[in-house]
């Protein structure tokens, strides 16, 4: 039986608890930080809650849920004395933030328990009559849902997305050379271009540095430093790399230190000339040249999951479900 502990925001959760959360879930995000930064930046018509789970056997979570609930507007303005109020509309979440967005993360010797704990907290939020849908998402452990969750649900998608690029080259020349002819070609025309093109790269521990003596490097300083994911980098162990062309900013690459060996990264386009495929390379790259990273991770959710399999990356089967009253 595992014992379940609810808290209404990131900020509350025990200081105790943080080391053994950020070790669990330290394929999903850098930092427990992030979760805190993703509720302090979330629109102010949705609030959270969040769910820890605990063996009888040690006092460390082993399961973390976390449930998003966003008010939905209303397109009635007008109000009549003589009729009750309808109730409030509103749509649950099921996702930690990070790179899969699944809704449970748990150690996976626990999971059925964990899954029979996540059953009986959809099923209080089903009951509430403000409650009008709710959305989850699973991974590996989606076989085992039908058999926890008692409800039908109604339109599960299944995806393939991309998951985690294993280090097992020595550098970066390397891991070029074991891709397939097509790839490696691809990649190093893709460096080619870049060259001829005379766009280059530099990296920075500070991301303000970045636009110093850029062509209107101030302004694009002002716009990008209220961006959502520039929010969320700039408080975390971040490396910031950058194309560029003459005195021009074409795009930023972010690289996350994680817990342990594990990295992250992430990146703002600037210029739409540019490849995507570059962005990635670049990330690959630096987490190639830095002695302790092991495993490198998406912070963002690709159109195709191909590229990445080509590239190194290990896939990873997903379900979402929904269910609507």
């Amino acid at each position: 039986m595992l014992i379940t502990q609810k808290y209404h925001s990131a900020s509350e959760i025990d200081p105790e608890f943080i080391p053994s959360l950020e070790s669990l879930l330290c394929n999903c995000v850098p930092s427990f930080d992030l979760i805190k930064n993703f509720e302090e930046n979330s629109p102010k018509n949705t609030h959270f809650h969040y769910y820890l789970f605990f063996s009888d056997k040690h006092n460390s979570p082993i399961g973390f849920t976390q449930v998003a609930i966003e008010q939905k507007n209303s397109n009635k303005k007008k109000f009549n004395f003589f009729k009750k109020p309808e109730p409030k509309s509103k749509l649950a979440t099921w996702k930690v933030p990070g790179c899969y967005q699944e809704a449970l993360v748990v150690e996976p010797r626990y999971k059925t328990q964990a899954l029979y704990n996540a059953s009986k907290l959809f099923q209080e939020f089903n009951e509430r009559e403000d409650i009008l849908c709710q959305t989850f998402r699973f991974g590996q452990i989606h076989e085992d849902v039908t058999k926890s969750f008692i409800t039908e649900f109604n339109r599960p998608k299944e995806t393939i997305i991309a998951d985690t690029l294993v280090k097992n080259q020595s550098n970066y020349q390397d891991y070029l050379q074991s891709l397939d002819q097509t790839t490696y070609k691809l990649i190093r025309n893709n460096w080619k271009s870049l060259h001829q093109n005379e766009i280059h790269m530099n990296g920075n521990q500070d991301f303000k540095e970045l636009f110093a003596y850029k062509k209107d490097g101030a302004k694009l300083y002002k716009q990008l430093k209220s961006d959502f994911k520039v929010k969320q980098y700039t408080k975390l162990n971040t490396q910031y790399f950058s194309l560029e062309h003459n005195d021009q900013l074409l795009a930023i690459i972010f690289l996350i230190k994680g817990y342990g060996h594990h990295y992250f990264y992430d990146y703002i386009t600037l210029h739409q000339d540019i490849a995507q495929e570059v962005f990635h390379q670049m990330a690959i790259m630096n987490f190639y040249e830095i002695k302790d990273s092991d495993r490198l991770h998406l912070l963002f959710n690709p159109d195709n999951h191909e590229y990445f399999s080509k590239v190194g990356f290990t896939s990873r089967r997903q379900v979402e479900l929904t269910y609507s009253k």
